[in-house]
């Protein structure tokens, strides 16, 4: 049983604004986003097992959660901000999310006898703590779930300078990275991106 805690951090990501120093058509929060990230990942995931991969769903449906409850934790901080701290310092990145497993685990502690909270701080402490798969669907799922929120935003200010490098540097370069990781070449042909 979920314990109301939990429930009521899962919760506050309805009330989470992205995008927020934008112009935007519609409001964002971050529990949309991460609904429609799982929902892209389960697509990610239905496309491997066609391709006769094993996909470990609980992994898949893990990570979704253990990711949204780290942003909840983590909510004012920009996600440029939070790339920069997660690869250009390291230690302080540590630190970081040894302080949100702090601010999590009386949240998570009446779930111990289902080792959530053990799994939880073993994905905050390792960056990749899942089986290569799993982190390649999860990572893209996020990538497309921002794109297409990106792309509603940018029809608002399309000329926009902060757009234009928005778009080079958020997404041009992610998705670069995502087409030489092996697994996930096959979905950025366009037109995966196009229905997400």
């Amino acid at each position: 049983m979920i314990h109301k805690a939990l429930a009521i951090r899962l919760f506050e990501s309805s009330y989470i604004q992205r995008w927020n120093d934008m112009v935007r058509p519609i409001e964002l929060t971050e529990l949309d986003k991460h609904a429609h990230k799982m929902m892209i990942a389960y697509c990610l995931g239905k496309y491997e097992e066609e391709k006769g991969n094993t996909v470990k769903w609980h992994s898949i449906i893990k990570g979704g959660i253990f990711e949204l409850l780290r942003r909840v934790v983590l909510s004012d901080i920009k996600s440029p901000v939070y790339r920069k701290i997660k690869n250009q310092y390291k230690t302080e990145f540590d630190e970081l999310n040894k302080w949100v497993f702090g601010e999590l685990e009386s949240d998570v502690s009446d779930l111990a006898q289902s080792n959530i909270k053990d799994e939880l701080k073993e994905y905050l402490a390792k960056e990749e703590c899942f089986d290569s798969l799993t982190n390649n669907i999860l990572k893209a799922a996020h990538i497309y779930a921002s794109y297409w929120e990106f792309k509603i935003i940018r029809q608002i200010s399309p000329y926009s300078v902060k757009m234009a490098q928005i778009n080079k540097r958020e997404f041009n370069l992610e998705v670069q990275r995502l087409r030489r990781r092996p697994p996930m070449a096959f979905y950025n042909r366009g037109t995966f991106l196009v229905c997400c």
